[in-house]
């Protein structure tokens, strides 16, 4: 199991992607989702591991929910 961050960049000119941005910030969790806004088209999302491990597998059963959805 992974304990690696993870990105992804949204082009909200797609407009199904600000929808799909939100929901994966939630899928993971907002205290452990850094959002770094690019211009006004493009948002990269930073998907941070919980420090505790215990966390490890819940992870990457929502990462690979993430990374499904955004392909």
């Amino acid at each position: 199991m992974s304990a690696e961050a993870f990105e992804i960049l949204y082009d909200l000119r797609d407009p199904a992607a600000g929808a799909r941005a939100h929901r994966h910030r939630n899928w993971w969790g907002k205290l452990y989702t850094d959002i770094h806004i690019l211009d006004n088209d493009h948002v990269l999302l930073v998907f941070r591991p919980d420090p505790e491990a215990r966390w490890r597998a819940w992870e990457e059963v929502r990462r690979g929910w993430i990374l499904e959805s955004a392909a």
